[in-house]
């Protein structure tokens, strides 16, 4: 009996961080929902959809998801920005860089910054081309 204890709390911990993770990713939300006074809608259709993305240091944006999207750094930005499985990525950004992202759920999004960060995405709607 102590030896199937032994295994049981092990696994009810994995299973337990598990399914915490999973009903985080599953409660994301959209960035505008989950951040409406960084986040603005300046352009959907059945295509696209155009956010603009200010933040000031220090702010931060809880969790939310994104199709696939296109960045365009208007500033230079420093973000800190936490996946579902807790790595951490953190790179500064140049004004003017483009970058392509696949979609995903961040756990956390932070301006680490000592400036605002001014970022235009361009999020693609599924299946349209």
């Amino acid at each position: 009996m102590r030896q199937l204890a032994r295994f049981t709390l092990p696994a009810a911990i994995l299973f337990s961080a598990v399914t915490m993770w999973a009903a985080r990713a599953a409660l994301a939300q959209d960035p505008v929902a989950a951040a409406p006074t960084q986040y603005k809608v300046l352009l959907e259709n059945d295509r696209v959809r155009v956010v603009d993305y200010s933040s000031k240091p220090g702010e931060k944006v809880g969790v939310h998801s994104h199709p696939p999207y296109v960045s365009y750094y208007l500033t230079a930005c420093k973000v800190k920005t936490v996946m579902p499985d807790g790595r951490v990525l953190e790179v500064p950004r140049k004004s003017g860089e483009v970058l392509w992202n696949e979609p995903g759920t961040h756990s956390s999004h932070e301006n680490t910054g000592a400036e605002g960060c001014h970022i235009l995405i361009v999020e693609l709607k599924p299946g349209k081309t």
